[in-house]
C-alpha cells in the first residue's frame, strides 16, 4: 500500500480482506526475547488525564506477610491516576496517600539539610519503600516481533523509561524532529469515509490518505548487567501508511477506550481505609511492624486488589486494580532515555486533550519533568522547559499544517 494509491483501489483492495474477529489482545516490551526486537504502530488516542496518547497508572504496592510467613501483596491505586493536577488544584483534594509518600521525602530532605546524614538517608530509604510504581497503556498495532495478530489493536503495557523513550523525542529537537505526529491523526469517522471514498471537503485525495501515515515505533530488548535494557528503542525516521486491513479494523471496530483497562477508581471512604494500611506499610519499613497481613483487607468494603505469591493466579476482590477488564497484562521492565535525578517530587496528572497540539504536548512535557523516587525504577529526565515545549510543538503544528 502507497500513500499516493486512488481510493478506488484501495477500497477494492480492503473489500477482497476478510477481517477478524476482534479479541483483547494485550503486549509488553517484556515479552520480546533476548535481543528482540518488535515494530509497533501506535494509534491515535486522546487523553483527558495525561494529554497525550496514553494512559498513565499509578499505583501504591505494599508487600505484608500472612500468618504462614508467605507473601501478600496489596495494589492501591493513587488518585493521581483518574483526576488531573489542574483539578485537584481547583478543588484542594489531592491524594492521601501520595501526599503522605511525598510528605516523607520532605522529611528526608530536612535531615539532610540539618546535616543528619544518617537520619536522612534512612528516611530516605522508607519513603523509597512506599513509593507508587507507574506504567502506561498505549493502543496499536504490533506489525513484527510478536505473535500478537498485526492487523488487530493490542493493548501494550510499558514501564516508565520506555514510556520516556516515546515521549521525549517529541519534545527535544536535538533528538528527533518531528514535523507531524508520529501517531497519523485519523479518527474511526475517517477511516469510514476512506473505506467509502468520501474525501472531507476541502482536502485533497492524498492530503486525506497522509493522515494515515504513522512513524513505526522500534522496541529493542538487550540486557546490561543483571537486568533488561531497552534502550535502543527508538522512532523510525520514516513515515509509513497503514495496511489496508489496519484501515479496516479501525473502521470496523473503532479505537480502544484505554481508561477501560485502567484500575476502578476507589471512593473517599476507601482512600481513608487506605491511609491505615499505608501507615503500616511505613511502619514495616521503620522496622516498627512486622507486617502482618489483616484479613479485613480482603473485605468488600475495601475493594484492593491482593495478590497472595503462593497463588497460581492473581487473586483480586471486587473493586481491585487490574490492568484489562476481567484480566492482567505482563508487566515489562524497558528503560531508554538517560534520566537525570532532581530534588522535587511533584504530585501527579495533566489537563484535558480537548486543547491545541501545542498545548497537549507542552502538558506532556509537565508529565515527563515529574521526579518519582521508586525503588527499582529510573528517576525520569528533566526536559525542557513547559514554555520552552509550548513554542516547539507549536511550531511543529504550523509544519505540519504547511505540508
Amino acid at each position: 500500500m502507497t500513500a499516493r494509491k486512488t481510493l478506488a483501489d484501495f477500497r477494492k483492495r480492503v473489500l477482497e480482506k476478510t477481517q477478524a474477529a476482534p479479541t483483547n489482545s494485550f503486549w509488553a516490551p517484556g515479552d520480546l526475547p533476548m535481543n528482540g526486537s518488535a515494530r509497533v504502530r501506535f494509534a491515535p488516542y486522546e487523553s483527558k488525564i495525561t494529554a497525550g496518547f496514553w494512559e498513565e497508572v499509578v499505583n501504591f504496592r505494599f508487600q505484608f506477610f500472612d500468618e504462614n510467613d508467605k507473601p501478600v501483596y496489596v495494589t492501591i491505586p493513587s488518585l493521581a491516576t483518574f483526576v488531573s493536577r489542574e483539578e485537584m488544584r481547583a478543588t484542594q483534594q489531592y491524594c492521601p496517600l501520595l501526599s503522605r509518600a511525598n510528605e516523607l521525602f520532605r522529611d528526608a530532605n530536612e535531615a539532610k539539610d540539618s546535616g543528619d546524614t544518617a537520619t536522612a538517608e534512612h528516611k530516605l530509604k522508607v519513603a523509597r519503600s512506599v513509593w507508587p510504581r507507574r506504567y502506561y497503556l498505549y493502543q496499536g498495532f504490533i506489525v513484527s516481533g510478536s505473535d500478537k495478530n498485526p492487523n488487530e489493536l493490542s493493548v501494550i503495557r510499558v514501564t516508565k523509561a520506555p514510556h520516556q523513550s516515546i515521549v521525549q523525542p517529541l519534545l527535544d529537537p536535538e533528538l528527533v524532529t518531528f514535523t507531524d505526529m508520529p501517531t497519523g491523526t485519523y479518527t474511526v469517522e475517517d477511516a469510514k469515509a476512506l473505506m467509502n471514498d468520501e474525501i472531507p471537503e476541502g482536502m485533497t485525495e492524498e492530503e486525506f490518505v497522509d493522515m494515515f501515515m504513522v512513524r513505526e515505533f522500534i522496541f529493542r530488548k538487550t540486557k546490561k548487567g543483571e537486568f533488561n535494557d531497552y534502550s535502543s528503542s527508538m522512532w523510525s525516521t520514516e513515515r509509513v501508511p497503514l495496511d489496508d486491513e489496519q484501515i479496516a479494523y479501525i473502521a470496523e471496530n473503532g479505537l480502544l477506550d484505554l481508561t477501560q483497562y485502567m484500575p476502578k477508581r476507589p471512593t473517599a471512604e476507601q482512600y481513608e481505609l487506605y491511609m491505615d494500611i499505608l501507615e503500616e506499610a511505613i511502619a514495616v519499613a521503620e522496622g516498627e511492624s512486622d507486617g502482618r497481613f489483616n484479613p479485613e483487607w480482603e473485605s468488600p468494603e475495601y475493594g484492593l486488589s491482593i495478590y497472595r505469591a503462593t497463588d497460581n493466579a492473581t487473586n483480586e476482590t471486587a473493586g481491585g486494580a487490574s490492568a484489562s477488564p476481567k484480566q492482567s497484562v505482563t508487566k515489562p521492565k524497558p528503560k531508554l532515555v538517560k534520566p537525570t535525578k532532581k530534588a522535587v517530587v511533584e504530585e501527579e496528572t495533566s489537563d484535558t486533550a480537548e486543547e491545541a497540539v501545542a498545548n497537549i504536548r507542552s502538558k506532556i512535557q509537565r508529565r515527563s519533568a515529574k521526579v518519582t523516587k521508586e525503588a527499582d525504577e529510573d528517576v525520569p529526565a528533566a526536559p525542557v522547559s513547559a514554555r520552552e515545549s509550548a513554542a516547539r510543538l507549536a511550531a511543529i503544528r504550523k509544519r505540519a499544517a504547511k505540508a
